[in-house]
């Protein structure tokens, strides 16, 4: 019974947690976020907001890296970034 009292307690620590993300992510765009707090305008504006389908046919055929990626990869470290998951 103690452990689910726990486990109970760690997953409404996990949905408070959810909540305050998102509602940190509707601020504003301001000067120092120009795109925002969120990630998805940030993503989208590296691909001109038109999704990427591709049509790849074996795993091997995937690539390490893209050119978005690395674009990507080095905005993120201009921006401070050091981890992004």
């Amino acid at each position: 019974m103690l452990a689910e009292a726990i486990h109970s307690y760690a997953d409404t620590a996990n949905q408070l947690l959810l909540m305050y993300g998102l509602h940190r992510s509707r601020r504003a765009a301001d000067r120092e976020h120009p795109l925002g707090y969120g990630k998805v305008s940030y993503f989208w504006s590296f691909v001109d907001d038109t999704p990427v389908i591709n049509r790849f046919k074996t795993m091997s055929d995937i690539p390490a890296k893209t050119p978005v990626s690395e674009a990507m990869a080095k905005d993120m470290k201009t921006r401070g970034f050091r981890f992004f998951g």
